[in-house]
Order: structure tokens, then sequence, then C-alpha cells
């Protein structure tokens, strides 16, 4: 396992990168999803599942954000000898 907290020095708080954060957030949305689909017993099936589906919609903007925040991370890997030259993968970003 990937270990995503920078280091710091005994006298500052670690850090959280950004995608700690967006992993932690879709966690707590889906813990938060599965309790009220757990606990809501006597309500109508129509009524949980319109509930269900808002925040599935909402977990899977957060999980596009995760998306976005794991490939800001710039490891695109090695770069390829090809026969017209080296060639770096992924694009250039502005």
């Amino acid at each position: 396992m990937i270990d995503l907290n920078v280091s710091s020095s005994p006298a500052q708080p670690q850090r959280t990168l950004p995608i700690e954060e967006g992993l932690e957030a879709c966690r707590e949305h889906f813990n938060h999803i599965l309790s009220e689909v757990l606990h809501s017993p006597h309500q109508e099936a129509h009524l949980v599942e319109a509930s269900i589906f808002k925040q599935l919609m909402q977990l899977g903007l957060l999980l596009l954000h995760l998306f976005f925040l794991n490939h800001q991370l710039g490891d695109d890997g090695p770069t390829l000898q090809t026969a017209q030259g080296l060639a770096t993968r992924g694009r250039p970003s502005k």
C-alpha cells in the first residue's frame, strides 16, 4: 500500500495530500449512503430509491474529482526510446 501522507518534521503536523482528502470524502459519502439505507426500514421503496440515486450522483461527482486529482500527480511513466528519438508518456499540461 502506498503512503499518501507528506513527510513532515516533528515540529510540523503531518499534512494530507489532496488525493487523500478526496479518498476520505468518497469513503464518508459512501458510508453515509449505507447508513441511510440500513436505517430507513419504514420508508417506501420509491423514496429510498430516489434518495439513493441522488446520493450516488453526488458520489459520482466526488469520484470524478478524485480521478482528476489522481491524474495531476505528474507521473506519466518513463521516457521511451523510439526510432524517432525520445518520447515521453502523456500529454504536456498547461
